[in-house]
């Protein structure tokens, strides 16, 4: 009596084939899924930034203004109206590497431009619109970020 213990080539291939299949369907799953995180984490912190600016204005922190200056890979809070590079002050917030505001379309404020100013007093602003954050990758997963005249902020 001849007993054979272990596996045959085509068992082993067949086990491979049903990992591989399982892998294909899940791997790009879990990447969209990481994406959708990293938009939404982004949005977050851009959001935070803006109401941040907003209540310095509104407490008159320094007796000054604050902005908001978004760009494709980064946002900067920063006193006045007046953006310095460098400036002592300056609050950044670097976005994650899959995640950007493209440089064409991913602001679109009144006026034009990239920088959201708040008025003293009455925390208003007259650069209003939408912030745009997707994937560099896959620019239909993203989320808006709506800025109103009263400075309130929302997103989708």
């Amino acid at each position: 009596m001849n007993k054979n213990f272990g596996f045959t080539a085509v068992e082993i291939l067949v086990a491979l084939g049903i990992i591989i299949s399982v892998l294909a369907v899940v791997l790009p799953s879990i990447n969209t899924f990481r994406g959708r995180q990293s938009v939404d984490t982004t949005t977050s912190e851009i959001v935070l930034l803006i109401e941040k600016a907003q209540n310095q204005t509104l407490n008159s922190l320094a007796s000054s203004q604050y902005s908001v200056r978004i760009e494709s890979g980064r946002a900067v809070l920063f006193a006045g109206t007046t953006f310095t590079e460098g400036a002592v002050g300056n609050e950044i917030i670097t976005y994650q590497s899959r995640v950007q505001v493209a440089t064409s379309g991913g602001t679109s404020f009144n006026g034009g431009g990239n920088t959201l100013t708040f008025q003293r007093l009455t925390g208003n602003t007259n650069n209003y619109g939408t912030i745009t954050v997707s994937l560099v990758s896959n620019a239909s997963v993203n989320k808006i970020i709506t800025v109103l005249q009263t400075g309130s902020v929302s997103t989708n």
